[in-house]
């Protein structure tokens, strides 16, 4: 689960995303347009 607090605030400039090897990549790609949608980037 990703909570949008930890993104709170405006000294949130970068985030490292990491997965593992058996992490689909259509999940991760997910999560990033999930994050640019919110967040923007």
């Amino acid at each position: 689960d990703i909570d949008p607090d930890w993104f709170a605030g405006d000294d949130v400039r970068k985030l490292l995303l990491t997965a593992g090897a058996s992490a689909p990549e259509d999940l991760l790609r997910g999560v990033i347009r999930m994050l640019i949608d919110r967040f923007g980037g």
